[in-house]
């Protein structure tokens, strides 16, 4: 007899029956659940399975990534003075707004040094950069150049 939502089915009998076999082995929903999931990986997100094999690994990823970082290192060039020339006409007259980086060490001297109040409410801010940071300001400036204005101005021209 089929069981509806308003009929509760007649368990009396069914009870004797399920106690004895529960007592034989039990299995909790929670059991079932972790065994398909054991026997079935697609069941888990690709970001889960990432989790479980980071937390597998013996080696911290902080000390594999400094490892790499000196490998890169080794083969790193220190720009020159000559390639770290800066021309206050190439950096300021330019349209776009100017992006600087600077390393640690550059950050830590500039903020030792005071503002200059020049007048019609502006500030003169000192900055000091090593070599490195003007070099990579310069190489900025062309990257942005060549990969951002140049596809720019063929688009709009249609050249």
């Amino acid at each position: 007899m089929p069981v509806s939502r308003n009929e509760k089915p007649d368990t009396k009998s069914g009870e004797k029956n399920a106690k004895s076999s529960d007592s034989e082995d039990t299995i909790t929903l929670g059991d079932v659940v972790a065994d398909l999931q054991k026997k079935n990986p697609f069941l888990k997100t690709p970001m889960k399975r990432r989790r479980e094999e980071k937390k597998k690994e013996d080696e911290p990823t902080g000390a594999k990534r400094l490892e790499w970082l000196k490998e890169k290192a080794k083969n790193a060039i220190i720009p020159t003075e000559l390639a770290s020339t800066l021309k206050p006409e190439h950096v300021f007259l330019d349209s776009g707004p100017i992006i600087i980086h600077l390393c640690y060490d550059c950050r830590k001297f500039n903020s030792t040094k005071p503002t200059i109040p020049v007048g019609d409410g502006k500030v003169q801010l000192p900055l000091g950069m090593c070599t490195i940071c003007r070099s990579h300001f310069n190489r900025q400036r062309s990257v942005k150049f060549f990969e951002h204005e140049l596809p720019v101005c063929k688009k709009q021209y249609g050249l």
